[in-house]
């Protein structure tokens, strides 16, 4: 029995979504390392991007790709920047500070 697309990107959607709630929940405790907070408003826009271009056959074509591509460039940076900061080379850390 093959795999149904829609059922696998639905079933990725529910995952990244209940880790994303996972990690809002750390975030909450402050006890978290540099970049955390990053990460998990990354993932969140990239659930968020994965919902819009799931809907591209309910809305319009502008709404679909064109914000969704926008919401996941947006969280793939989110994504780096996150990586800068646990990484140690963040705006802190600069030669000027």
């Amino acid at each position: 029995m093959p795999l149904d697309p829609r059922t696998l990107f639905a079933a990725t959607i529910v995952f990244l979504l209940l880790m994303s709630f996972v990690s809002i929940g750390i975030w909450w405790t402050r006890r978290t390392h540099p970049g955390f907070g990053r990460w998990t408003v990354g993932r969140l826009l990239v659930v968020l991007a994965l919902i819009l271009l799931f809907l591209r056959s309910f809305v319009p074509d502008w709404i679909s790709v064109i914000c969704g591509n926008a919401v996941l460039i947006a969280g793939a940076v989110l994504f780096l920047e996150g990586t800068r900061l646990s990484t140690g080379c963040g705006p802190s850390s600069g030669p000027y500070t």
